[in-house]
């Protein structure tokens, strides 16, 4: 288990049987979200403050080194040997080369993304609009080929804030006052209603997907949920 440790720069790994701390890496400034790789080696770190993305290897626990992004990076999605930032006061993606650790593009997406994750097959990106109240799905095939944009509204959300893939056809959404199921058509199936998260005091929603169950922590609330289907 990793948690990134904003008030001390760093990420701190787990034992997830044991519940001690192991390690204790150093990465940018006010490290936020936290992203793992698919072969569970690589963790990338979005640094709030320092305005770029720290990757560590996992099992060595050392920085391999860090990529610059816009301002106020949130969170990390990862498709295609690429790295996608949500750069929330720059109102845009930065995306970056996970092998060099460079700046490929910034590419104007809405009003203070944040929360990022792609799709199953890697094809698209789908960014939570802090600002806008929307959802974006950002194609990926235009990234690549032109990296000019391609983001088009997906489905209306009130202050949306995280977002993670529950599974190939439905992702999960938080927002002030649910927690909202999507479908890849960008139809809102179910929506569960939360305590409102006071978001101007910092109580960011964070969402994790384990094997059949959802774990949300919304404002001071810790909530559980098995989706049927």
């Amino acid at each position: 288990l990793l948690s990134a440790d904003r008030d001390s720069d760093s990420v701190s790994i787990i034992d997830v049987a044991t519940r001690v701390r192991v390690a204790s890496i150093a990465a940018g400034r006010r490290p936020f979200g936290i992203t793992i790789d698919a072969k569970g080696e690589r963790a990338y770190t979005a640094n709030v403050k320092s305005n770029d993305v720290t990757v560590i290897d996992i099992a060595s626990r050392r920085t391999l080194g860090s990529s610059p992004t816009g301002r106020r990076p949130y969170a990390v999605a990862l498709a295609n040997g690429r790295g996608f930032s949500t750069d929330q006061y720059g109102g845009s993606i930065t995306v970056f080369d996970l092998e060099r650790l460079s700046p490929l593009k910034t590419v104007r997406v809405c009003d203070h993304p944040e929360g990022i994750e792609a799709d199953a097959s890697a094809g698209d990106i789908y960014v939570a609009c802090w600002g806008d109240n929307v959802l974006i799905r950002q194609l990926d095939s235009v990234l690549a080929l032109r990296m000019s944009g391609g983001a088009v509204a997906w489905t209306k959300a009130m202050v949306p804030s995280a977002i993670v893939r529950l599974d190939a056809s439905r992702v999960l959404i938080s927002d002030r006052t649910h927690l909202n199921l999507v479908d890849s058509a960008g139809t809102v199936r179910a929506s569960w209603a939360t305590q409102e998260a006071d978001l101007d005091a910092g109580s960011e929603p964070a969402i994790s997907v384990r094997t059949g169950e959802v774990l949300l922590i919304h404002g001071a609330i810790g909530y559980r949920w098995r989706p049927a289907g």
